[in-house]
């Protein structure tokens, strides 16, 4: 799918061969210490980089207030893309909201008013980021209108969503977010179980990145085949080819 059509369509609602020669042969063992140095010298020099990449995955995901999250350090790769500060200051924690096996949750105050985000203060004091992956979970198919998701997310109506991204196009302007907005509200949900055999993920699909005015970002999935958005374990099927009308 190009993204002109999806914008178009949005503002229209109400993609072993070494040459012989003289080569002089070594000794089995020389060989064999070569191949152990050029070993040696790649662990040590890849060492930082998945050091690196470890503050990266998520530790382990947890549960809170019912809905799934992982945990993720400051400055890791989801955090950024999730629009959050590359360092947390305790004046930056809110109310406690539970205890959890991993330390206390606190509410996030730079963006009071959503549950997308919340800050865990584990038992040395160190604090990590608890961000939103979804309502599926294990004791059932659970998903909720695109209304609700969008409150997860601290967006109560269309002025509250500031930008839609596509690799590197952001649209900001209001008739196109409005349309999106009113597109997903206006759709049925549908839980994974329910998609399972009709949804493709990644397959054909494209990602779509959304902000909301207090600065959190999240991506949802859509999907040209099957003219369903996915996001967080919830489906909703915005219409039979809508981004071709």
């Amino acid at each position: 799918m190009r993204r002109e059509k999806l914008l178009r369509a949005m503002n229209d609602l109400p993609e072993d061969l070494i040459a012989e020669g003289n080569v002089r042969r070594r000794h089995p063992l020389i060989r064999i210490a070569a191949v152990a140095v050029c070993l040696l010298v790649l662990a040590s020099g890849l060492y930082p980089y998945f050091r690196g990449r470890g503050e990266n995955l998520p530790a382990e995901g947890v549960t809170v207030n019912g809905a799934i999250y992982e945990i993720w350090a400051p400055g890791s790769t989801m955090a950024r893309r999730t629009g959050l500060p590359d360092s947390i200051g305790k004046e930056m924690a809110g109310l406690q909201v539970e205890e959890i096996d991993q330390g206390t949750v606190h509410l996030y105050l730079p963006a009071e008013n959503q549950r997308a985000v919340y800050l865990l203060r584990q038992e040395n004091g160190t604090f990590r980021y608890l961000i939103f992956t979804g309502y599926y979970t294990s004791e059932g198919d659970a998903h909720v209108a695109a209304d609700q998701m969008f409150l997860t997310y601290g967006v109560t109506k269309p002025e509250e969503l500031v930008s839609v991204t596509w690799g590197e196009e952001t649209v900001t302007d209001r008739e196109t977010l409005g349309a999106l907005y009113g597109t997903l509200i206006a759709s049925e949900a549908y839980g994974a179980e329910e998609f399972s055999q009709d949804v493709d993920d990644g397959l054909g699909g494209e990602t779509v990145w959304l902000e909301a005015a207090n600065g959190l970002r999240w991506s949802g999935i859509y999907s040209e085949t099957t003219g369903v958005f996915s996001w967080c374990g919830n489906y909703y099927m915005v219409g039979e080819d809508p981004m071709v009308h």
